[in-house]
């Protein structure tokens, strides 16, 4: 329609009346059309009733961002009370899984040392108990 404004119907056409197909219409679209800014058309549900389409879509708009603002502030309070929670846990349980995973690292692989010497022990003493036969 911005590259070509004939594409836009202005005129209406009384179909009333005989042979109206050949009938050329008048601009009576376009006078409505353009009345429609000042027409008590739309209900806001809820907020103010019999607006026009201009004040429908502020309180639309209106409505939609302060839904938007409210969600957005709860989303905030969420994941506020989230951290919160999740330090409680921490302090109560005193546990830190990455120290936590470390140390049994750490004792795991001194346990494989030790059983390494225990075996090496064991050899040996099988070994003395061969040469003291």
């Amino acid at each position: 329609m911005v590259n070509d404004p004939n594409l836009i119907a202005t005129a209406r056409v009384d179909t009333a009346v005989d042979g109206w197909e050949k009938n050329v219409g008048n601009t009576d679209n376009i006078v409505e059309t353009a009345q429609l800014r000042d027409k008590i058309t739309m209900s806001t549900f809820g907020g103010a009733d019999n607006v026009t389409f201009e004040g429908f879509l502020t309180y639309f708009a209106g409505q939609v961002g302060l839904q938007q603002s409210d969600i957005s502030g709860k989303f905030d309070t969420a994941n506020a009370l989230n951290e919160s929670q999740q330090t409680n846990l921490q302090s109560i349980t005193g546990v830190n899984l990455d120290e936590e995973l470390a140390d049994m690292i750490k004792y795991q692989r001194g346990y494989e040392a030790s059983a390494r010497v225990f075996n090496t022990a064991n050899e040996i003493y099988q070994l003395l108990v061969t040469l003291g036969e």
